[in-house]
C-alpha cells in the first residue's frame, strides 16, 4: 500500500507569534489560496497581519 502523505501549512506572525495555521485543513488551504505552494500568504488569525508560510508535507506511516 502507498503511504499516505498529509499537507500541513505552518506560519507564525512575526509581530505577535500568535499565527499557527496548522490547522486548518490543506483541502480548505488550497480552494483559499494561489500561488506556488512552498510560499503562501496567510493572514494571522488573532491579530490579522500577513505574513508568508511554508507548506511542510509529511509522509504518515500505515498501521498493519
Amino acid at each position: 500500500m502507498a503511504k499516505k502523505q498529509r499537507h500541513l501549512v505552518r506560519g507564525v506572525c512575526p509581530h505577535c507569534a500568535c499565527g499557527d495555521v496548522s490547522f486548518v485543513p490543506s483541502e480548505e488551504m488550497r480552494k483559499k489560496y494561489i500561488g506556488p505552494e512552498e510560499e503562501i500568504e496567510i493572514l494571522c488569525p488573532t491579530c490579522g497581519t500577513k505574513h508568508k508560510g511554508k507548506l511542510v508535507i509529511e509522509e504518515e506511516k500505515e498501521q498493519a
